[in-house]
């Protein structure tokens, strides 16, 4: 089973950020940049990319110069991790389903000063339907949104992790390739559950580690179930991206 973590393009916060070095004035649930837009057609030019011949060693292509054979697409339920798994999915003509779990820590929020972060909606499922026609919905999505719950605390996070993990393992054979696209966050959660950098009981390193995705970056991880071993063929390969575009 081939397992391949996408993260988003350059949203409008990742834009923010950059500028002011804080999240002040952040959407909830932002979109896309230009620039994000630009990288998503990097992007689609390089996951559609094949050679016939295998340059690799031991008959194994090791950076996928045979292209990916990607069987299932899931997507967090934000915005820019939608349109980012959108684009791909029309690409290989796959479904697109949606998974709650995906998302970014700390959920739909805020930072308005003097309020409590949280309790917004996140988009409807009617907003899924007429946007993303034939997009696969996480039962979670409904027509009240699928967040409206306080701010996600820290310590959940590993937390959700660690299901996501376990459901690709539960629910996926090893002739599956599957894409998550998803944030920057959950990511480094997702890594450090796995490699046990940092366990579900224990958050004392998560100030010391941190493993960098780039806006549209991708690592591959394989995993030969039978013996309950996985390799990291590569992590954040954005050598696809031109320099005034990496973000």
């Amino acid at each position: 089973m081939q397992i391949y973590f996408i993260r988003h393009a350059q949203s409008e916060n990742n834009h923010l950020y950059d500028i002011n070095g804080t999240g002040a004035g952040r959407s909830e649930d932002p979109d896309l940049t230009k620039k994000g837009e630009q990288q998503l057609k990097y992007l689609r030019r390089f996951l559609s990319k094949k050679t016939d011949q295998l340059p690799s060693l031991n008959g194994k292509d090791y950076q996928n110069r045979t292209g990916f054979h990607f069987t299932h697409l899931y997507a967090s339920p934000m915005v820019r991790a939608v349109k980012t798994g959108w684009e791909v999915a029309a690409l290989f003509n796959l479904p697109l389903q949606l998974w709650v779990d995906l998302h970014e820590g700390g959920g739909i929020f805020q930072n308005n000063e003097g309020e409590e972060p949280g309790n917004l909606p996140g988009k409807t499922s009617a907003y899924f339907s007429e946007n993303y026609p034939g997009i696969l919905l996480d039962e979670e999505i409904t027509p009240e949104g699928w967040w409206n719950k306080p701010f996600e605390p820290w310590e959940g996070r590993p937390l959700r992790a660690e299901r996501v993990w376990e459901r690709l393992l539960t629910m996926h054979g090893p002739d599956d390739s599957i894409a998550l696209f998803s944030h920057g966050g959950f990511y480094n959660h997702w890594l450090s559950v796995i490699l046990g950098t940092v366990s579900v009981d224990d958050f004392s390193l998560k100030e010391k580690v941190f493993f960098e995705l780039n806006n549209t970056g991708i690592t591959r991880i394989d995993v030969n179930l039978e013996k309950n071993k996985f390799r990291i063929y590569y992590n954040n390969k954005i050598d696809f991206l031109p320099d005034d575009l990496i973000t």
